[in-house]
């Protein structure tokens, strides 16, 4: 079974941990009523798969409002066969293009927590190193106010947590919670050359593994 539109479709991951402004930034482009939660009860997570839809000019949009990782009521391996299973629709079909993905992290208590490492570790074997050049990191909810001291917190807790450079990335953007910056980083990403092919869509489908045959299958299943 594949996707299939009358026209292209350039679809976009928006992905992040609970309360780092996923469903706020989809609101700014869409003006669609998207739940919003605060990463206080278990009901106000993004407990689904969203889908938002918007026209830039004559190109088609959809935004995937993606399950955060951090979901007490549901493992990381229920979650990802959900993302799983639309990357595959989207990988089996000619009019839909994956353009990107966006990673919400909201840089306000910065004390990393396992969960936050565990989701960032999942994000990276997801997308296979080749596809981090369609990946933009969007930092969310600082506390500070001096642009240098920012970007110095990022930079050394990007590559702390996260492993790599943030040159392996497409771009880093301060988003501060307005229509201007949510669309600043949108048009971004789709300037981007190319689709976004993720390690975990070759594995499953080109080279035909079970789940737990792929990479991110067995670091999920140790």
């Amino acid at each position: 079974m594949a996707l299939k539109y009358r026209r292209p479709v350039s679809v976009i991951l928006v992905m992040g941990m609970t309360g780092a402004g996923k469903s706020s930034f989809i609101q700014h482009l869409t003006d669609c009523d998207v739940k919003i939660g605060h990463g206080m009860l278990p009901c106000e997570r993004t407990s689904e798969i969203g889908f938002y839809s918007l026209t830039l000019g004559n190109r088609a949009v959809t935004l995937v409002d993606t399950p955060s990782f951090d979901d007490k009521n549901r493992s990381d391996l229920e979650i990802l066969q959900e993302i799983i299973y639309f990357l595959g629709l989207i990988y089996s079909s000619t009019s839909v293009k994956l353009a990107g993905i966006i990673y919400l992290q909201r840089m306000t208590g910065l004390g990393i927590q396992s969960s936050a490492r565990r989701c960032q570790n999942i994000i990276e074997a997801l997308c296979g190193k080749s596809a981090l050049s369609h990946l933009v990191l969007a930092t969310t909810m600082f506390e500070s106010e001096n642009p240098w001291e920012e970007e110095r917190i990022v930079r050394r807790w990007f590559q702390y947590h996260w492993g790599f450079s943030l040159k392996s990335v497409a771009a880093v953007y301060r988003h501060d919670d307005t229509k201007k910056s949510a669309w600043r980083i949108l048009n971004y990403i789709l300037s981007l050359q190319g689709g976004m092919v993720l390690e975990i869509q070759r594995e499953m489908i080109d080279q035909r593994k079970t789940l737990d045959q792929t990479f991110i299958g067995q670091q999920l299943l140790k």
